[in-house]
């Protein structure tokens, strides 16, 4: 491998911890139409979105956003530059599909691509991963494999990692009058109670 690949495989390894967990959680959809809200919450389906941790063997688990599809499709978020001692990475989206396994199983497939600083294409991902639902349909877990690909289809490396993912929920909205600004003290604008 030319000194240059080694450069771009050092900076994406980052990026593929993220997009194998991208990758993993997009296996967690159900069948192409057949899911629904109620079918996630029972932990049958994992349609929807959710905020997941993505590890690989030496390296710190890294976030990254999933959203399933009920068509069968997945949608990957990782932070969109890395950087290491080998220079910096642009991450485009990951694109992909996911099928249902068993009755809380999932297996998904997706891609990314990485360009250099330069605009250039340093490397091809393609994250294939296996998951399950927990009972509830709120948190999953599986493993997965990055398959490292030059432009020229070229396997510079295949790394394999872990897992876990929590649904996001509706949350409620905090009062207006109770927000505060991170240094404590009331958002300018909006009314205070008399103390």
């Amino acid at each position: 491998m030319e000194p240059s690949s080694r450069r771009n495989l050092r900076g994406l390894i980052p990026a593929v911890s993220v997009l194998s967990g991208a990758a993993l959680l997009a296996l967690a959809s159900s069948p192409v139409g057949a899911t629904s809200s109620k079918e996630a919450q029972a932990g049958t389906s994992p349609v929807g979105s959710w905020r997941f941790v993505v590890s690989q063997q030496a390296g710190r688990g890294q976030p990254a956003l999933l959203t399933f599809g009920a068509d069968g499709t997945v949608v990957v978020s990782d932070p969109p530059v890395s950087s290491d001692q080998g220079g910096i990475t642009y991450n485009s989206a990951g694109h992909g599909v996911w099928q249902a396994s068993g009755s809380d199983g999932f297996a998904f497939t997706f891609e990314e691509l990485e360009s250099t600083a330069q605009g250039g294409t340093a490397s091809d991902l393609t994250v294939d991963a296996t998951g399950t639902l927990d009972p509830s349909g709120t948190s999953m877990s599986g493993q997965f494999v990055v398959t490292v690909q030059g432009p020229d289809g070229t396997v510079y490396a295949q790394l394999p990692g872990t897992f876990t993912g929590d649904a996001i929920q509706v949350e409620p909205m905090p009062s207006p009058d109770a927000l505060m600004n991170p240094a404590g003290s009331p958002v300018p604008g909006q009314s205070q109670a008399a103390g």
